[in-house]
């Protein structure tokens, strides 16, 4: 038998500071926008993004089973 996760869904939402989303497990973000503040999505496992921007400092950090499409990464927001 094949495990299914279901995943929450952050959606529409603007958050900001230092690891807003810190420790999320098994969630799609849809149009999230991480503004500034460092390590905005960190030590999370199994994470969607579509359609998000991210700012900031190291907006993904730590992160394990990220699929990541369609989203802008600000000059400087390396990870």
């Amino acid at each position: 038998m094949k495990n299914i996760t279901i995943m929450k869904t952050l959606s529409n939402q603007t958050y900001g500071g230092e690891r807003p989303l810190f420790g999320m497990n098994d969630t799609h973000l849809e149009h999230i926008t991480i503004t500034d503040g460092e390590s905005g999505i960190k030590c999370c496992n199994n994470i969607e993004a579509d359609n998000c921007e991210f700012y900031g400092k190291y907006p993904w950090w730590h992160v394990d089973g990220a699929r990541i499409s369609n989203c802008y990464f600000a000059p400087g927001s390396r990870s």
